[in-house]
């Protein structure tokens, strides 16, 4: 936040710059330091990882119903399903991302429990988002779902669940084949970009590359929060769209710094939550270690998602920091102490 603060003369636009950091930015900060702070027993944050849990259900009806409705973008959707009505999920593309981050919490939430009433409605809510993430058609949204199914079967198998790892395996295989053919199509465009008949594949890959070129040209100071729509329009014309990519926005606004800041404290909430699993494996709270992946996993998501959306300084990734710093603290308090400590970065406030 103080580099943005810093860079806030040399922005393109410092009015707009301002907006961004105050009606976003801070608000997104204020959350993860709250998440940080407050859940700081077992119990907190297994509430926590609940609730965003059944959250995601009226997410997930919406976008069933939305379909089954015929309820779709009216201009340049191209047959896309309306999102939830939500500053964060209202596009199908937010909403697939959303989804995709809740879907993580639930598994490690169903591998954590015992009951069998229990099990069934997380494994209801699970597939609930599953389909979701589908019916949105984002090709970002199935990117992050694979990401979190491949996670889960390479954890799994490492842990000796086979059995889990088989059910997971069969379960991708027979919603492949049950992909409607338009899905499968679109998704053909994240490899065959010029296929693509809506052209957002290729305007985007423009964009990406054109942003490219800019960081290299500009490494240290960027155009100011918020302000690469700005630069992207003195670069290809007027069009006034982000670019489509986490990390190329940071480059852009905030220059090499402001990404590479980034960067450290996605890497610093990925060591921790691996440092909480390494600890708690067998020991400490009952459920932490699977939460503990489950919150890894959505980083994980959230990683691959970002390259395909411009979602910087938004909430998305810093609830799950924030969960992970939680977990980090949870670890040191009620597993006594005794886990040694943490070499990664700290990211406490």
């Amino acid at each position: 936040m103080a580099w943005a603060v810093l860079t806030l003369p040399f922005s393109y636009w410092p009015g707009g710059s301002v907006s961004v950091l105050l009606d976003y930015y801070l608000k997104a900060l204020i959350v993860f330091w709250l998440l940080g702070s407050v859940l700081s027993t077992w119990s907190r944050l297994r509430r926590m990882c609940w609730l965003l849990t059944l959250l995601m259900i009226p997410l997930g009806v919406t976008a069933v119903r939305h379909f089954l409705e015929g309820e779709f973008v009216a201009e340049g959707g191209h047959g896309r399903i309306l999102g939830y009505d939500a500053p964060l999920t209202q596009n199908p593309n937010d909403l697939a991302l959303m989804l995709n981050l809740g879907i993580p919490l639930g598994v490690g939430l169903l591998l954590s429990s015992e009951r069998l009433l229990v099990r069934l409605l997380l494994i209801a809510i699970i597939v609930l988002d599953a389909t979701a993430v589908v019916l949105t058609f984002s090709r970002a949204g199935f990117l992050g779902l694979a990401t979190t199914v491949v996670s889960y079967m390479i954890c799994l198998g490492r842990r000796g669940k086979w059995a889990w790892s088989v059910a997971v395996v069969a379960m991708g295989l027979t919603a492949v084949l049950l992909l409607p053919e338009s899905y499968r199509a679109r998704l053909s465009t994240i490899s065959e970009i010029e296929t693509d008949k809506t052209r957002s594949a290729q305007l985007r890959w423009v964009d990406m590359v054109a942003a490219v070129h800019f960081v290299v040209e500009n490494p240290v100071i960027g155009v100011g929060m918020g302000n690469n729509p700005l630069a992207l329009n003195d670069i290809r014309g007027p069009a006034w769209k982000e670019v489509h990519n986490t990390y190329l926005q940071y480059g852009m606004d905030l220059g090499l710094p402001g990404l590479l800041m980034f960067l450290a404290l996605l890497t610093s909430c990925l060591r921790k939550v691996r440092f909480v699993r390494a600890r708690t494996r067998g020991r400490g709270p009952g459920g932490l270690y699977c939460v503990a992946e489950g919150i890894q996993i959505s980083l994980t998501a959230f990683a691959v998602s970002a390259m395909f959306h411009p979602v910087g300084y938004q909430f998305y990734f810093f609830y799950m920091a924030g969960l992970a710093v939680a977990a980090r603290a949870v670890c040191e308090t009620e597993a006594g102490g005794r886990f040694g400590t943490d070499s990664g970065p700290s990211v406490r406030h």
